[in-house]
């Protein structure tokens, strides 16, 4: 599935993108067809300068129904970087296909938990990944911690963060993925799922600004991706991460069940 939703622009700027001709970016190809993400991309490029010019603010916006080659709700930050990475390649490789010619831009877009080893707390980030066919260029949100009840659904259920949510009585709204998002909801609007994703965005397109401090010695896709082994292993790593961490919860949900009954206890015999 593809869709278009802008016209493609010129691109004028002094300092070459990494892995990028100076010339022309005919097509951002975005690897999700979620509502919001597309909205993101369009806010994040909508006005986007380098060197003055803003050269992407009318390049062709495709989207691209592709796989993240990770699970639904990636449970580690390795997870979400490695799905948002899988996301570009893959839009990248569609948009590809059908453009021989085309300077492509493609951007993935993957939000997941990232664990805290100090006192076991999730955070929900996202991370976008950039890539030009040659080079990836990651960026990443601000984050916000995943409230207990809402985790619970995640890890005892398998459950994504939308679905937890509604589980949870946080949202009614099963497509709350492609709406506000739990941050909007514990934020009260004041920050929104479009608003944290368009910061990975942006991050992510910094490399445009400074290619020379980003430069790095071009690779077609890292080592990290192209060995199964290696995958693997770093799947099982996280598993074994996230092991501790559900351990973690259960043994605090368990102190407050404790806690709970004893306050209940005292509280009769007052």
């Amino acid at each position: 599935m593809v869709a278009t939703v802008r016209r493609r622009l010129k691109l004028i700027s002094n300092e070459e993108p990494a892995g990028m001709t100076v010339g022309s970016i005919d097509i951002i190809a975005v690897g999700t067809t979620n509502a919001c993400k597309v909205a993101a991309v369009d806010a994040a490029v909508r006005g986007y300068e380098v060197s003055g010019a803003n050269f992407l603010d009318f390049a062709a916006i495709e989207t691209h129904q592709v796989s993240s080659e990770v699970s639904a709700q990636p449970m580690t930050l390795d997870e979400t970087y490695r799905g948002a990475m899988n996301r570009a390649r893959n839009a990248y490789a569609q948009a590809r296909a059908g453009n021989s010619s085309a300077v492509i831009l493609a951007l993935g877009i993957e939000s997941g938990l990232n664990w805290s080893t100090v006192d076991g707390r999730a955070y929900d980030v996202c991370v976008c990944s950039a890539f030009d066919g040659t080079t990836f260029n990651q960026g990443m949100s601000c984050s916000f911690e995943i409230p207990p009840l809402v985790l619970r659904f995640v890890l005892e259920e398998g459950m994504d963060l939308a679905q937890a949510s509604n589980a949870a009585g946080v949202s009614s709204n099963p497509k709350l993925g492609e709406a506000e998002g739990l941050i909007g909801i514990l934020s009260r609007g004041r920050i929104t799922r479009l608003d944290y994703t368009k910061q990975a965005i942006e991050m992510a397109l910094m490399f445009l600004d400074s290619a020379s401090l980003y430069a790095r010695p071009a690779t077609a896709l890292p080592n990290a991706l192209k060995s199964t082994t290696e995958t693997a292993s770093r799947l099982a790593t996280d598993s074994l991460l996230l092991g501790i961490f559900k351990s973690r919860i259960q043994i605090s949900s368990h102190k407050s069940h404790q806690n709970h009954t004893s306050n209940n206890t005292t509280t009769k015999q007052r």
